[in-house]
């Protein structure tokens, strides 16, 4: 078993509020509702990637805006994640090291929910 390592969040970065909209189902139709949602409100640490990691990324991605966030709060892939300054970004993967207490999530500046 890992050691938790919850504990050491405080010192990696500064904890932002963020705002996660999930996707539902209304009408027969998959809808993803930014405006009208209140969505779920998470505590976590969000980085620009570091660029080591955006070189094993398809060369077509590796131009776009790619983000790390580090929270303790499991969060669905597809998701969007609405920081303060009100850009939205998309979960693209999850690395998941809830043993030790936390999850990683990589995420990009994605298409507006419609």
């Amino acid at each position: 078993m890992m050691p938790s390592v919850a504990d050491a969040f405080g010192g990696l970065g500064q904890t932002e509020r963020l705002r996660v909209i999930t996707k539902t189902v209304q009408d027969f139709e998959v809808v993803e509702d930014a405006q009208d949602s209140p969505g779920v409100w998470i505590d976590g640490i969000l980085q620009p990637m570091n660029p080591r990691e955006l070189l094993v990324k398809p060369e077509g991605e590796r131009t776009w805006r790619w983000w790390t966030l580090w929270t303790q709060d499991q969060i669905s892939l597809d998701s969007v994640v609405i920081v303060p300054d009100g850009t939205q970004l998309r979960v693209m993967s999850q690395s998941d090291w809830g043993q030790a207490g936390y999850y990683s999530y990589q995420l990009t500046e994605g298409p507006t929910p419609s």
